[in-house]
């Protein structure tokens, strides 16, 4: 089966921020024959315990929320079918052309791994049993591990990206960045070229606490830091044939 003309979106209730309704009707004005489903932390509590009962336990025993809202896309995918996007996701275009195959579309994300926060798919496609079964394997974090790790390890894009490894059929097309995740949380402004974006992010991050502002600082620069280690190399190794 083709992905369905279905927009998933969620937030935590229907008070949404004035912030992101604009984001939220450019996906109502740019798919006028798509339906779309709104679903709030309360909907998508009763998917699992009316559908998924088995994954009940798991989905309220993780300690963060962003970890129920990640949670959650793999199983209304697989339930219905359709398009998954954020609600800081801004559309441009139609997706009609783009998602004609059975399948499940993943998006290339700005750190050349895979994003979470667009994703569509046939309904009951395997993949997302993968990934169902990988987020049952992390719902404590380790005292060692950092916030931003373990929700990209325990629900997020490192365990799609797992699960993706381990998935054995030829059915999952990634989108290109350039086209459909062009802004990068590097960069403090973003052009966009509107005549071939389909979508792009407002990189919110809602979720971020102090370790990701550090590792995103930390990654955003790293080809500084790495000349700057480079140098103090260099320098450690003439004071030593100097001194």
């Amino acid at each position: 089966m083709v992905v369905p003309r279905i927009i998933h979106q969620t937030w935590k209730n229907y008070d949404i921020p004035e912030k992101w309704k604009k984001n939220q009707e450019t996906w109502k004005k740019n798919h006028p024959n798509w339906k779309y489903m709104y679903w709030s932390d309360e909907d998508n509590l009763n998917l699992i315990k009316n559908h998924y009962p088995w994954f009940l336990e798991t989905f309220v025993s993780y300690p963060h929320n962003i970890q129920r809202a990640d949670a959650i896309r793999p199983f209304i995918l697989y339930h219905y079918g359709g398009l998954y996007a954020d609600m800081d996701n801004v559309c441009l275009k139609n997706f009609d052309d783009v998602v004609q195959k059975n399948g499940v579309y993943l998006v290339q994300s700005s750190h050349d791994n895979v994003t979470n926060n667009l994703m569509a798919s046939s309904p009951l496609h395997p993949f997302w049993k993968i990934v169902m079964k990988n987020m049952m394997k992390n719902t404590k974090q380790p005292f060692y591990m950092p916030h931003q790790l373990y929700i990209l390890t325990s629900t997020g894009t490192s365990l799609i990206k797992k699960s993706m490894k381990i998935y054995q059929g030829d059915d999952i097309y990634i989108f290109d960045k350039e086209k459909f995740n062009p802004c990068s949380w590097c960069e403090k402004t973003c052009k966009i070229d509107n005549d071939n974006v389909y979508t792009y992010t407002t990189t919110d991050k809602t979720w971020n606490k102090g370790d990701s502002i550090i590792l995103n600082h930390f990654y955003c620069r790293k080809n500084y830091y790495l000349l700057l280690f480079l140098f103090l190399i260099i320098l450690w190794q003439w004071r030593r044939k100097n001194v």
